[in-house]
């Protein structure tokens, strides 16, 4: 009988480890860029960003079940953080690459920090920068979601982030805003940004030398 017991107990054990199934968060659109501070983020067309809650076995939604209903955070990446989205990685792995904003300054992100899934897809809501991305070590941020409760009695879902992006100034949106694609920062400015190198500024060249005409 202990022999049995044993080997139902390792049965179901295999069982449990073999049900596990490999649930990820997948954007469904991309960001609208270039992104300025201030600036609302919307996905490309204008359209709400979205996202889902996938079976990464099969690639369909999970519309059913507790993980369908979850809440997101979300969160500023830097954009370093060049995981492929294939892989898997650590949940504190994705945390340690979470930017906080700078000493003195307000949150780094505002507006609606959550998402709730509903039959396992949901939107973001309103959400801007109120800093720009030069300070940081990548010079860039991702925007990245993550399930706000870890409390390991869940089904581990993997974390999803957007491609690297900078943010600018919104002061200088006017000056990028008049220009073709092809030549959007190109052009020299008489005010100069924080992420700006010095031969961006008007009368001087990228070998440092002056220029008075």
């Amino acid at each position: 009988m202990v022999v049995l017991s044993r080997e139902c107990r390792a049965i179901g054990k295999s069982t449990v480890k073999n049900d596990a199934r490999n649930l990820r968060l997948q954007l469904r659109n991309k960001l609208l860029l270039p992104l300025f501070t201030e600036k609302k983020l919307e996905g490309e067309g204008g359209a709400r960003i979205s996202v889902a809650l996938i079976d990464a076995d099969t690639g369909d939604v999970v519309t059913s079940g507790p993980e369908a209903s979850i809440k997101l955070d979300v969160v500023v990446l830097e954009g370093d953080f060049n995981r492929d989205d294939g892989e898997n990685w650590a949940p504190e792995e994705f945390d340690s690459y979470v930017v906080k904003e700078r000493e003195g300054k307000g949150p780094l992100l505002r507006g609606k920090l959550q998402v709730k899934l509903k039959a396992g897809v949901g939107e973001l809501g309103d959400l801007m920068f109120t800093d720009n991305s030069s300070w940081n070590r990548s010079k860039s941020f991702r925007i990245g979601l993550k399930v706000a409760s870890r409390d390991g009695k869940n089904t581990r879902i993997q974390e999803e982030k957007t491609d690297a992006f900078p943010v600018r100034e919104r002061r200088t949106q006017a000056n990028v805003d008049s220009l073709d694609p092809f030549q959007q920062r190109k052009e020299k400015h008489h005010l100069p940004v924080s992420d700006d190198e010095v031969w961006w500024l008007k009368n001087i060249a990228k070998d440092r030398k002056i220029s008075l005409k």
